[in-house]
């Protein structure tokens, strides 16, 4: 089974979708509100039968793009192979346990930027639209902090959501039963209870991110980085994301283990 689901604020609207494929057909998908700057919940759109099936989002004013896609979650950050004297991760007290990372799943996430800014410098034939050539993402420490933080620790505890899972956390019904900054959401796709879970803008804050924009996507199932983009790619939502001149700098972290066995997180954005 693959999953995706991805988040993104831009300017005054932040966006999150959600679907969960086995094989050709997929499972589930997960849709909710729109939600206004400075908050994490979830809005959605439809998916269609398919590996390429998209549970969309319309993005704010930085630019255009959606969440969903073949059973990864997406969004925007910057990265690629630019700025790479550029230290691993910032020197602070959060980020220091990210800095000593295992050497493969660094090499996966090169490996996955180097061909992120492959398709931007070619342009790419996303499922529902062509887009041109784009510069390359940025490399961005902060941004691949929060990704290997997140990453790490979906695989360790074995869920899978864009918000930070608590078991103590409040159940809910929806976001708006959550604070500004959470989402209702549940430890795994489908599972009961939905808790209020702290979001993506919170992990960005704790790790010293102070762009203006940022989108996140988190994957299961892809063991190698060619699988990885070539999936992401080939969701209409994540494609466009992946190819949007905006944002502009990326972070991507790697783990293994999880309930998918491998576990990505890709947060892009922009200052």
């Amino acid at each position: 089974m693959t999953r995706l689901r991805g988040a993104a604020k831009y300017g005054s609207t932040l966006a999150v979708g959600a679907l969960v494929g086995c094989g050709d057909v997929p499972l589930d998908v997960v849709v909710s509100q729109s939600a206004s700057a400075g908050t994490d919940g979830p809005t959605g759109g439809s998916a269609g039968a398919g590996e390429t099936g998209d549970a969309g989002a319309t993005l704010g004013d930085a630019g255009t793009g959606g969440a969903g896609g073949n059973g990864n979650e997406t969004s925007t950050t910057s990265g690629g192979n630019a700025n790479q004297d550029a230290p691993d991760v910032p020197a602070t007290p959060v980020c220091e346990p990210y800095a000593d990372w295992n050497d493969t799943w660094t090499e996966l996430e090169q490996a996955a930027l180097a061909l992120i800014n492959e398709r931007r410098a070619s342009g790419a034939a996303c499922p529902s639209m062509s887009t041109s050539a784009v510069p390359a993402f940025e490399f961005d420490p902060a941004l691949r902090c929060a990704a290997r933080l997140h990453s790490l620790d979906m695989a360790t505890r074995d869920f899978f959501s864009q918000g930070t899972w608590d078991e103590s956390a409040p159940t809910c019904s929806s976001d708006a039963d959550c604070g500004a900054r959470q989402l209702c959401d549940s430890r795994l796709p489908g599972e009961t209870p939905q808790r209020c879970l702290d979001g993506t803008s919170v992990r960005l804050d704790d790790v010293g991110w102070t762009g203006r924009s940022w989108a996140e996507l988190i994957s299961g199932g892809s063991e190698t980085a060619t699988a990885a983009v070539d999936y992401w790619m080939g969701s209409p939502g994540t494609c466009s994301m992946v190819m949007a001149s905006d944002p502009t700098h990326i972070g991507i972290g790697y783990a293994a283990g999880g309930p998918y066995g491998h576990t990505w997180t890709v947060v892009m954005g922009s200052y």
